[in-house]
């Protein structure tokens, strides 16, 4: 810490780089697509994605590191099917 700041609150982690602690968001995944082109009066474009999204950030204090380790994202979805078609 910064001498001046000795007795509050702000920590300050620096090089968080080098120690491997940096924010990133991250998409680990394959993805599969099957088409038809036009014909016989008709076509379809299907997609499935199987995967999981990565998010880590850096933070201010040694409990923020733990906190904000590399970790699934809240909300990630696995499995994503979409089929179009006309």
């Amino acid at each position: 810490m910064d001498p001046d700041t000795f007795g509050t609150a702000d920590n300050l982690s620096t090089n968080i780089n080098q120690w491997g602690f940096d924010d990133y968001l991250a998409h680990k995944g394959l993805q599969i697509v099957l088409s038809k082109r036009w014909s016989d009066n008709w076509q379809v474009l299907a997609s499935y994605d199987y995967g999981y999204g990565y998010q880590q950030s850096a933070s201010t204090s040694a409990n923020g590191l733990w906190n904000n380790r590399r970790q699934q994202m809240f909300g990630s979805r696995p499995h994503q099917f979409k089929v179009t078609g006309n």
